[in-house]
């Protein structure tokens, strides 16, 4: 009989920041999910997006030079606005 391996631990790290090359205005911010990998939280993926008031969306697509693509997806968006969402709740809770 197998035993099930259990689900390695993951989390979800949200960082605020700025762009200079956004300018002001855009709510830039820094998601990171962790996986546990040999007792240790090892970054799994990572992506830079931003907001403006207007509630437009956009993802970093290369550092250097810096460049931005518009989010139109229906499913990116909603899984942004989630990440936005979710970041400004947890900060509201500290």
């Amino acid at each position: 009989m197998r035993t099930a391996t259990p689900e390695p631990k993951m989390d979800v790290i949200y960082r605020s920041g700025t762009s200079d090359g956004l300018g002001a205005g855009w709510d830039v911010m820094l998601v990171i999910y962790r996986k546990e990998d040999g007792g240790q939280m090892r970054i799994a993926n990572s992506f830079a997006i931003a907001r403006d008031a207007s509630g437009k969306i956009i993802r970093k697509i290369d550092s250097f030079p810096e460049q931005w693509e518009v989010i139109n997806d229906a499913e990116d968006l909603r899984g942004f606005r989630e990440c936005f969402r979710e970041r400004d709740r947890l900060a509201a809770e500290q």
